[in-house]
């Protein structure tokens, strides 16, 4: 057997270790960049459907809803303001007050109610669970349907920028 049959030198393999570590030193910022990236987007969609759920809603029983449960699922079985069957469980789950999607928290804040009872106003937040990790972005969204975003993990509002 010659030298060249026996196998790999170890100088060779460290070679290879190396540029393995440089290509993931290099390849993971970019992964995480991607999903959060991903979850923003997510999480914009998802405000635009809670929005269209709402006006839904809405026309439906004059109100919006009181509780973000209520756009949900029914726990009975019959379709009521308390379970309109307009959003799937995970965006509307029943008896909870903030839901988790794709790495944000989504908060429904229904507005006062008038005398009769009825909503006329609302508005929902989308935090990311870890700021940084999950998303970089807090978005704010209300019965006007525009979706607003801060980007420096203070809270957004009505005033923060708007997403075009």
């Amino acid at each position: 057997m010659n030298r060249r049959e026996r196998g790999f030198s170890l100088l060779e393999l460290l070679i290879v270790v190396a540029i393995i570590l440089i290509i993931t030193t290099v390849a993971i910022p970019n992964l995480i960049h991607t999903r959060m990236t991903a979850n923003e987007a997510s999480a914009l969609k998802s405000l635009q459907v809670y929005n269209a759920a709402c006006v839904s809603y809405l026309s439906a029983y004059a109100s919006f809803p009181h509780n973000q449960s209520d756009l949900g699922p029914p726990t009975n079985g019959t379709i009521s303001k308390t379970g309109a069957d307009i959003l799937g469980s995970d965006l509307a789950p029943s008896g909870s007050t903030a839901v988790s999607k794709s790495g944000y928290i989504f908060r429904y804040t229904a507005g006062a109610a008038s005398t009769s009872g009825n909503i006329n106003s609302y508005t929902i937040t989308a935090d990311p669970e870890q700021f940084k990790d999950t998303g970089v972005r807090r978005f704010y969204t209300d019965e006007k349907g525009a979706v607003t975003y801060t980007t420096d993990n203070t809270a957004a509002t009505a005033a923060s920028l708007l997403v075009k």
